[in-house]
């Protein structure tokens, strides 16, 4: 996707990395990993994320997640081609 949109000529966010994508990565691993100690495997395939439509967003997760987008929710992208979520 990064890479669509830079070739498109849309700003997505300050990049540091040759194949376009917004940083650290670090910190999107990290906040999976809070989701994950809520989530159930059953065996198999198969996962139990019922906790997470019942529950309230951590915290944790919001800081985390935001981080790789900072740049971006800061951004004037609208006239850029580009929309909010």
């Amino acid at each position: 996707m990064s890479q669509t949109l830079s070739a498109s000529g849309v700003f997505y966010g300050l990049t540091a990395q040759p194949p376009g994508d917004l940083l650290p990565p670090q910190p999107m691993y990290d906040a999976c990993r809070v989701l994950a100690r809520f989530v159930e495997w059953k065996g198999g395939l198969n996962w139990d994320f019922s906790k997470l439509h019942e529950m309230p967003i951590p915290d944790e997760f919001t800081e985390l997640g935001s981080i790789p987008t900072c740049n971006l929710s800061r951004c004037t992208c609208a006239e850029e081609g580009l929309e909010d979520p």
